[in-house]
């Protein structure tokens, strides 16, 4: 399937669609909702997390499709120290706060069908990096892909 993904451009650029519709869908549930104290507390780690992934890499590289940009270089500092993918990792922690505070079959298969796009994304990501850096085989066995410990 990965393969698939990677012999057409127009498929990753679905990916990042479905990426953002999943965050904009799960951002409009304020509206609804007063927020718990967990729910904002999730928020703010979620930015906080992935405002130093960004700072922690060259702000010119960033995108996202899991392209890399022709001018990237492998970052191996800050989160990325630990984690391969942390801005995906501040998304997931970003959309289950707000699963929590508004838990029903709906939202529970939204955030499915985003962990769906961020893991195949994961393993486009990962694929094209191994071709651009030949430093990312040893990176990618000292570092988890997302979540420390777990996956």
């Amino acid at each position: 399937m990965v393969n698939l993904f990677l012999k057409y451009k127009f498929l990753r650029y679905l990916l990042v669609v479905i990426q953002i519709a999943v965050i904009v869908w799960f951002s409009m549930q304020v509206i609804y909702v007063s927020l718990s104290v967990l729910t904002i507390i999730g928020v703010l780690l979620s930015g906080i997390f992935g405002i130093w992934a960004i700072v922690s890499m060259k702000l010119s590289t960033i995108t996202a499709l899991p392209d890399p940009r022709k001018e990237s270089e492998l970052t191996t500092k800050g989160p990325y120290s630990v984690i391969r993918h942390p801005m995906y990792t501040s998304v997931l922690i970003y959309c289950t706060s707000f699963l929590i505070q508004n838990f029903n079959l709906l939202n529970t298969m939204i955030l499915i069908v985003l962990i769906l796009v961020l893991v195949l994304k994961m393993y486009i990501e990962e694929h094209l990096l191994k071709n651009c850096f030949p430093k990312y085989l040893d990176y990618s066995k000292n570092t988890w892909r997302v979540i420390p410990f777990v996956f």
